[in-house]
């Protein structure tokens, strides 16, 4: 297995990911969208059943997520 050490930033990262159509990829985007401070955009996200309810549960937990 590899190793790889990770360094704090010394700025908040800045910048676009794309997100390709992958039901658990999105799910991943939207729990580090959830995780990171500020606002956070995510565009061409999946929508399918399994997103949709990963929505629902971060608004359960109180985290504002809006579509459109």
């Amino acid at each position: 297995m590899t190793t790889r050490r990770l360094r704090p930033l010394q700025r908040p990262a800045a910048g676009v990911v794309p997100v390709p159509g992958s039901k658990s990829l999105t799910i991943r985007a939207l729990a580090a969208a959830a995780l990171a401070p500020g606002k956070s955009h995510l565009y061409g996200a999946l929508e399918a059943e399994d997103p949709i309810a990963m929505r629902r549960v971060l608004r359960g937990m109180g985290v504002a997520v809006t579509t459109g």
